[in-house]
């Protein structure tokens, strides 16, 4: 489970870690400094770490895997909350294995890509491309180490934002 961190909007109001939360031990008049808020302030951080709103995963395996299979989506699950800085249950993988005889590739008989992995990533908003970019990085690490296929071979494929698009339980996200 990722811890969930609350961010400030200017950098100077908190650090990346846990800040004051206000109340003092009795007789202090200030927190301890180990709690104060400093300014080096790590924006690749908070960038991969702001608080989502379900990501939803898709994660399809062509062929055959070398590794069990049962918890499979849950360890997933768990490595994308990583990814991503989620909260207990809010990200959701939904995981489907398709046969390496239902995949094709035009002009040839044995698929370059009959081993690859296709991700499918849904968010509220996407950020910005540099953020992406680490972000399917670190999507196709955590895939290849879990599947046990080459990262070379994973694909991460981002959906449009889900703001507008999506319902939870009849209600659409704003």
């Amino acid at each position: 489970m990722a811890a969930v961190l609350k961010f400030s909007v200017k950098p100077t109001d908190c650090h990346p870690k846990p800040c004051f939360n206000g109340s003092l031990p009795a007789g202090a008049t200030k927190a301890p400094k180990a709690l104060r808020p400093t300014f080096d302030f790590n924006w690749e951080f908070v960038a991969l770490n702001q608080i989502p709103r379900v990501p939803l995963i898709e994660i399809e395996i062509i062929g055959e895997l070398t590794v069990p299979q049962a918890g499979l989506a849950r360890n997933l699950a768990d490595a994308m909350a990583t990814v991503f800085g989620s909260d207990i249950a809010q990200t959701w993988v939904r995981l489907r294995m398709t046969p390496v005889f239902h995949y094709a590739e035009n002009g040839t008989e044995t698929p370059l890509g009959a081993s690859a992995i296709f991700v499918k990533v849904t968010k509220r908003h996407l950020p910005d491309l540099t953020t992406l970019g680490i972000e399917a990085d670190r999507i196709s690490e955590k895939v290849s180490e879990l599947c046990h296929r080459p990262k070379e071979l994973v694909h991460v494929i981002y959906e449009p934002p889900g703001n507008g698009r999506i319902a939870f339980g009849g209600k659409l996200l704003k």
